[in-house]
């Protein structure tokens, strides 16, 4: 038995060594494999002609995985291949002192057969035993890797005891929070503070990089601050049940997901504790501007959204984000966070939907990130955020007549939608920036095609 233990924790460890080194370079093989055969990758594989590139080193990438497999295997087959050739040795003289035994008188003939009968058959059982052993030493390797990992997060779990239900939401509150990315130095927030009531619709502005949708994670209790605490209703987030508290909050982050599911369940999975009404769905499809567009689908509300089935249909970057958005609102939360809510929009939904924002926001709270000014002239209340801490907060107004970094992003952003001579002066005081969009619009449609 032996040469057989010595062997299997030898190769349980080239097993796990061999899974960590390569894990990193399947996942890029994978990564590179999806790339190639992508739906969504392959108009840009076309475009640029990058078929022939990527499948170099794709081939590269897997020509240098088996050159490692290769040489593993050859390992592990030399050292269970010594350790059969040793067990097998050890076997051979047991037979070998049987032998001479009966030739001494030691044993009969008889008992000398039922000897190497029962050497056989122990030396069977033996290696089933070091092979079950095997398979459990290399597992246990794998999960002492995953516990390492899992014990990274540095959170102490609180007893379900402890944990409080959180309360119908009237205030939310940062205190001074910072926060830093795993395995990272930098500071993505820093000692920043924020403070949203009931009702209120705020806007959180900023190049980027500044922090903005971090923030908008941690106030929705997705991320737990670096430093800092954040109060709901008085009370610290962190000693209250994370599923509660998400259960009072609508998120739409830019990276939604997008269900290969009919168009019911897409909007239905903002909740999925309640019914799936088809009055519910529509009245959430219509606050998104989502609804004329779902019913000229095939089959409507039960049109699977994906080309992945055969009676599937595919929707549009702006089309799919009026669904994200119809998942927020159907889950009638009291704060809804939305993180560049408008991105894929054309001008009149996005009018369509701040105009939606604003009857949602009746005895709500709306938090949005947004690179469109335009779009937070409106907002009760505009954080703008610079290198992770919020260096101006108030209105449009006020904003403007500071003549700080909300007023310079502003105004860079007012250029590029009317020439010097269509410019007014702003509602604060301020030249540069222009009566409206869609104001702008007009007048240049009005002197024709450049």
């Amino acid at each position: 038995a032996a040469p057989g233990v010595l062997a299997a924790r030898v190769t349980s460890r080239l097993e796990f060594a061999f899974a960590v080194a390569q894990s990193s370079r399947l996942r890029l093989r994978d990564y590179l494999a999806r790339t190639l055969s992508g739906r969504d990758e392959a108009k840009e594989v076309r475009a640029y002609e990058l078929a022939e590139a990527l499948g170099a080193r794709y081939r590269r990438v897997n020509l240098a995985f088996l050159d490692d497999l290769r040489a593993y295997l050859r390992r592990r087959s030399l050292i269970l291949g010594a350790s059969g050739a040793a067990s097998a040795l050890a076997l051979a003289i047991s037979v070998v002192v049987v032998v001479l035994f009966v030739g001494v008188g030691r044993l009969t003939v008889a008992e000398a057969g039922g000897a190497v009968l029962a050497a056989r058959l122990l030396a069977q059982q033996v290696g089933a035993v070091i092979g079950s052993t095997q398979v459990v030493v290399e597992s246990t390797l794998f999960l002492d890797d995953l516990e390492a990992f899992a014990g990274r997060v540095g959170r102490e779990t609180l007893a379900a005891s402890a944990l409080r239900a959180a309360p119908s939401f009237e205030v939310l509150e940062a205190r001074e929070v910072s926060y830093t990315y795993p395995e990272t130095d930098r500071l993505v927030l820093k000692d920043v503070s924020v403070r949203l009531a009931s009702g209120d619709m705020v806007a959180l502005v900023g190049e980027n990089g500044s922090g903005k949708t971090t923030l908008a994670k941690i106030l929705a209790g997705l991320l737990p601050p670096s430093a800092g605490s954040v109060e709901w209703n008085g009370v610290a987030m962190d000693t209250m049940d994370p599923t509660a508290i998400r259960r009072h909050v609508a998120v739409v982050f830019q990276d939604y997901v997008r269900y290969w599911l009919p168009a019911r369940d897409n909007i239905a999975f903002g909740d999925p504790r309640k019914d799936a009404h088809q009055d519910l769905v529509e009245a959430a499809a219509r606050r998104a501007g989502a609804h004329h567009m779902i019913a000229a689908l095939p089959e409507g509300y039960d049109t699977v959204l994906s080309k992945a089935f055969a009676a599937g249909h595919d929707l549009s970057v702006g089309q799919w984000q009026r669904v994200a958005l119809a998942r927020a609102f159907f889950r009638d939360a009291p704060l809804v966070i939305l993180d560049e809510p408008a991105a894929a929009l054309d001008a009149r939904a996005e009018h369509a939907l701040f105009e939606a924002l604003r009857d949602l926001g009746e005895g709500r709270t709306v938090l949005f990130v947004s690179h469109r000014f335009a779009t937070v002239r409106d907002a009760d209340r505009i954080l703008v955020l610079h290198d992770g801490q919020v260096v101006e907060e108030g209105r449009h107004e006020d904003l403007m007549q500071r003549g700080g970094r909300y007023a310079e992003l502003y105004r860079l952003q007012a250029s590029a939608y009317a020439p010097d001579d269509e410019r007014v002066v702003d509602a604060g005081g301020d030249t540069g920036s222009p009566q409206s969009p869609s104001a702008a619009t007009s007048a240049r449609a009005a002197e024709g095609p450049s």
